[in-house]
């Protein structure tokens, strides 16, 4: 199976990609396996091919090997499973074009017994609400960088914000206060209810959460309104626009833009335009290249 692509990016564009939850590297690529490494280009030597054989599949169409590749500017580490630097095999999130996704964040040396279960019943789930049950499952885990992801990933997601359970919120709601990420925090915030009250009650929250739940929305359920607010707020960062466009994705129940990018200094006024007509219209905003 070769996944390789012919076109070499950037090396700054390369590098300078944001942080991708594991659900996301999953989502995104077309091969995902457990394998060893048969070839691999030596570490700073440039782009090169990667061999793979796989001794278990989870996502993409059935293979005994496969081909990746390196890129030459963000090594994903390849070298290091041939050579058994860590460990002699490793969980990968290979891309349609052959490299990892993500790069180093696509290949995982370790993946603990928690990480290995979700991405099992993610490769499995067909509904949403299997999907908001792994994440939520995800979330109790010890594993922390895997809790993190599961719940950070769940965050940006309103479709499945919208069918958690009473019960699952309440494990969510469990989780707050752990210090080293603040996904439960966002999810309660973007749900409202008792727990987002007992948490402002308390000083539970991030500042910006803090202000974004400030803004009341709930009793607002046209889109077109709530794109009005988005449009009329002209300052560069306001936490009303974000609770109105955050809002505005839970009335439509999908994603129109990462939660974790417009509740950010990153989008400017052009941007925000395109997320108020986001917002009026349903369709999610292209994505900035």
């Amino acid at each position: 199976m070769a996944l390789c692509a012919a076109a070499h990016r950037d090396a700054g564009a390369v590098c300078s990609t944001r942080h991708l939850t594991l659900f996301e590297i999953h989502d995104t690529a077309a091969l995902v396996a457990v394998v060893s490494v048969t070839r691999a280009p030596r570490p700073m030597t440039g782009r090169g091919e990667v061999d793979l054989v796989v001794h278990e599949q989870l996502k993409g169409t059935p293979v005994k090997t496969a081909r990746a590749r390196e890129n030459a500017a963000c090594t994903a580490g390849f070298y290091n499973i041939l050579v058994g630097k860590v460990a002699k095999t490793a969980l990968v999130f290979v891309g349609a074009n052959g490299e990892a996704v993500g790069y180093w964040s696509g290949v995982k040396d370790r993946p603990s017994p928690a990480l290995m279960a979700a991405m099992r019943d993610w490769s499995k789930a067909t509904e949403d609400e299997a999907r908001a049950e792994i994440l939520v499952t995800a979330i109790e885990s010890s594993d922390a960088a895997l809790a993190a992801d599961a719940a950070y990933y769940l965050a940006d997601e309103p479709a499945l914000l919208l069918r958690l359970t009473a019960a699952q919120v309440e494990r969510v709601a469990a989780k707050v206060g752990g210090g080293e990420q603040w996904g439960p925090e966002i999810i309660l915030t973007r749900l409202r209810g008792a727990h987002l009250t007992a948490l402002r009650a308390s000083g539970g929250l991030a500042v910006d959460l803090t202000a974004i739940a400030a803004h009341d929305f709930e009793r607002v359920s046209r889109p077109e309104t709530l794109a009005r607010f988005i449009e009329r707020d002209r300052a560069p960062r306001s936490y009303k626009k974000v609770a109105a466009l955050e809002r505005c994705e839970r009335v439509h129940g999908r994603r129109l833009e990462r939660f974790s990018i417009y509740n950010s200094r990153y989008p400017d006024r052009a941007r925000w335009r395109a997320l108020a007509r986001a917002c009026r219209s349903g369709i999610p905003a292209a994505p900035v290249m």
